[in-house]
């Protein structure tokens, strides 16, 4: 009995991890009929999972182990960047969406500083200078998921807490990202 119930479970534990990847699609998207449905099929699928472990205690557990190295993935849907991160509190993926308009705006505003920089420049001034520009409305965390994505592929570089070297070739370099992310 107990390697029909391992089977089992091996068969819903794959059927969950799918099911997440809907959710995790369908709410980038925007689509939340569906994440609810896959959802409630998720906790459908939960609930038989543990009936299972409940008629079998001698059942070996396998956990999915989630990899820091794994996040934070970036990809270009629907003319959005997507920064999918892990919650390590909540233990579940969360996305950030940016439109292409906002992440030009952001990368126009770094390549603007970093002709005048003379030394690393904070993220504390792109965002003074964004939320100083009469379009702005651009969340602080949009303009740190841009810097996420753009030091994530070494177009910026990190110095300390003094800020980020942005060469003034940077909407060059942004631009080539979110065509090489573009799915």
């Amino acid at each position: 009995m107990k390697n029909k119930n391992t089977k089992i479970d091996n068969i819903l534990k794959e059927t969950e991890r799918k099911l997440q990847k809907a959710i995790s699609i369908a709410a980038n998207k925007g689509d939340y009929s569906v994440v609810e449905k896959a959802r409630t099929t998720a906790v459908e699928i939960c609930n038989i999972r543990s009936k299972l472990t409940i008629y079998s205690p001698q059942r070996e557990e396998t956990s999915v182990k989630v990899k820091p190295s794994d996040y934070p993935r970036f990809e270009v849907i629907s003319n959005e960047l997507i920064r999918t991160g892990w919650s390590k509190k909540q233990q579940v993926e969360y996305a950030h969406k940016i439109k292409k308009s906002s992440f030009d705006k952001i990368v126009k505003v770094m390549a603007e500083l970093a002709q005048s920089a003379t030394g690393p420049i904070s993220a504390e001034t792109i965002i003074n200078r964004i939320e100083d520009m009469e379009s702005g409305n651009i969340p602080s965390y949009q303009i740190y998921v841009v810097m996420g994505l753009l030091k994530n592929k070494n177009c910026i570089k990190q110095k300390g807490r003094k800020g980020y070297e942005i060469l003034p070739d940077i909407e060059i370099k942004a631009e080539k990202q979110w065509r090489n992310l573009t799915s």
